[in-house]
């Protein structure tokens, strides 16, 4: 939850950040002013897009808690996977 929480305030702070410089920076000027502003631009909306997709991706990719197998379990396991195969292998070919 914690985690949750540190990225919705991340994500507001460089959305405000984004907001707040956008005017500010020089787009006009010097090579050097001209290239800070892209590579400033290009940095913030890198942190805007990590922060969103790893706010979208929460709560995929949990570790599902699984009890041991035992021996039959994984001999009829086995058999539907080499079922799984012959059955591909007949479509496709």
């Amino acid at each position: 939850m914690a985690l949750k929480y540190r990225l919705i305030i991340s994500f507001i702070v460089a959305l405000w950040l984004l907001w707040f410089a956008v005017p500010r920076l020089p787009l006009y000027g010097t090579d050097l002013q001209f290239g800070f502003s892209v590579l400033w631009l290009a940095f913030c909306l890198l942190v805007i897009g990590a922060n969103l997709h790893a706010l979208l991706r929460l709560g995929r990719g949990e570790a599902v808690e699984r009890h041991a197998l035992n021996k039959e379990q994984r001999e009829v396991m086995k058999r539907l996977q080499r079922a799984r195969k012959k059955r591909r292998r007949m479509m496709m070919g």
